[in-house]
């Protein structure tokens, strides 16, 4: 919209806007159904953001979110009297029409969006927790999922006001939809809804995990407001990077998704597959609508950023990446920070730029993280009595475990080689463990920046196995599989995966013979 003269700094105007509307069918998460329902999202014109280049006024894209300024909302609905609605904010006002219509009115702050629900099938569902009524709408039929709801709510209504701060609004609404409208967020209301039919084992945490990953859309995009249209993964990352720890805390980090008939997912390991399951082509940070497809785009800014943050909670520490977090939040709830704000924040925090080079590869290039045990060889030496060996790794590769041997004139001792290999583009720092046959284990570091590293060490004992990151720290790391490497072969982990696998393919035979 072009305005006839320029607003100078200090000054205001008013802008009266009118607009028609036309709803679809259930499309892209917005529209009727049955004309007995009625979700309503992205429907009035929006107010672009002033920034340091100019208005940011995308249009509004099928694989996009949103990005709008801060405001004050005053908004009234008309609707038939049998209606029961949901909305952003709060309902002020609610007056008689006529004997079939209702005018409800609803006051909303500090938000960037307005989104509103109405149907007649709706039943009322009422809690609260800290200072917040939590309203959930569901539909008839999905009453005993009542309870599921309000506990997801709360328990990451309780994680996040410990993790990062106090959730401010007095109103949280939680909304079943049908069709595809379900699984979003907006400013203070939510939506769930059961694509999986109205039975759901507790065992399949779906409802909750849907239910976690939007209330926290009301930090990561309702008050840290970051551009989604140019980089989502700084919203759907954190946020679904929090969705993973809060199921973890809650349900532990086994089968915290998944967990039935002997079947164990947690939503960690979800991410990884996803990762695992999807060429490379984007890199992390990139206009949504210029990914090669929509699964690319949730692999990147989903997935992917989960592995990314993960890896730096491990990295640095837990306490030391919730003050990330935390500081992160509280410095920038209700404004539009970029990337560089973000990781301006972890290097403050961390106290440390010297991962500066990867977190440039991670969001800017396509590619992956995997460093591999490529080789192990083991071979016999000798040494004379009385010497000792310096556990400290020298900087050609080479390390000798401490170990003072006198018992014979001619003591034998062992040569051991490990090959490393980045298969990777990204680098990143490598830990590796050493394991020899008398229990003794030696810790060495690679940088990781060159293709591979060879490290050459003397110990009187045999080499057992060599391990990169043995308590997966570094959750990027696409292949965990080739991360060991054992001098003499086992079939211990062949075994525990055959039985796994025909547990599960039994499993599924004796189900199949009940239904039938």
């Amino acid at each position: 919209m072009q305005l006839p003269k320029p607003v100078w700094p200090g000054e205001s105007i008013k802008l009266q806007v009118a607009f028609r509307t036309k709803l679809p069918r259930i499309f892209a998460r917005t529209g009727w159904e049955k004309n007995d329902f009625f979700f309503v999202g992205q429907w009035f014109p929006k107010l672009g953001v002033l920034e340091e280049n100019g208005w940011n006024c995308h249009q509004f894209h099928r694989s996009s979110e949103f990005y709008s300024d801060f405001g004050v909302y005053n908004v009234r609905i008309t609707v038939p009297k049998r209606f029961i609605v949901g909305a952003t904010g709060q309902r002020v006002a609610e007056e008689s029409l006529s004997d079939t219509a209702k005018v409800l009115t609803y006051h909303a702050e500090d938000v960037h969006d307005f989104a509103w629900t109405a149907s007649p099938e709706y039943v009322v569902f009422v809690d609260s927790l800290y200072n917040t009524r939590i309203r959930l709408l569901l539909l008839k039929g999905h009453e005993h999922f009542a309870r599921r709801h309000f506990d997801a709510a709360r328990t990451a209504m309780r994680y996040y006001h410990d993790w990062y701060g106090p959730y401010p609004y007095p109103v949280l609404t939680i909304v079943d939809t049908k069709g595809r409208a379900g699984g979003m967020e907006y400013p203070t209301l939510i939506t769930a809804g059961f694509l999986f039919g109205p039975y759901l084992p507790e065992g399949l945490r779906f409802i909750e995990n849907v239910v976690i990953h939007e209330f926290g859309h009301q930090y990561w995009y309702g008050m840290v407001a970051n551009n989604e249209f140019e980089e989502a993964w700084l919203d759907e990352g954190l946020n679904t990077y929090s969705e993973t720890r809060t199921l973890a805390r809650w349900h532990g980090p086994v089968g915290n998704l998944v967990d039935l008939l002997g079947v164990k997912l947690s939503d960690l390991e979800l991410q990884r597959m996803q990762v695992q399951s999807f060429p490379p082509y984007d890199p992390m940070k990139r206009f949504a609508w210029k990914f090669v497809s929509n699964r690319s785009y949730s692999r990147n800014v989903y997935s992917k950023a989960v592995l990314f943050l993960t890896t730096l909670e491990r990295w640095f520490g837990e306490k030391r990446w919730l003050g990330v977090m935390r500081t992160y939040f509280e410095r920038w709830k209700f404004k539009h920070p970029h990337s560089r704000d973000f990781l301006a924040v972890v290097n403050e925090v961390t106290g440390t730029d010297s991962l500066n080079h990867f977190y440039s590869q991670v969001l800017n290039e396509p590619g992956y993280l995997d460093y591999a045990v490529d080789k192990v060889t083991v071979w016999k030496d000798h040494r004379p009595v009385g010497v000792d060996f310096d556990s400290t790794a020298s900087d050609s590769g080479e390390a000798e475990a401490s170990q003072a041997d006198s018992a014979s004139a001619d003591s034998t001792v062992y040569w051991a080689e490990v090959l490393l290999h980045r298969l990777g583009n990204f680098q990143f720092p490598v830990r590796l463990l050493l394991r020899f046959e008398d229990g003794d284990s030696l810790w060495l570091n690679w940088d990781g920046v060159e293709t591979w590293r060879k490290f050459r060490v003397k110990h009187p004992a045999r080499l057992d196995y060599a391990v990169i990151d043995p308590d997966k720290r570094v959750q990027m790391d696409l292949d965990f599989l080739n991360n060991s490497k054992t001098v003499e072969p086992r079939k211990r982990g062949v075994r525990k995966l055959t039985l796994r696998w025909l547990f599960w393919v039994q499993s599924l035979l004796h189900m199949a013979s009940f239904i039938s």
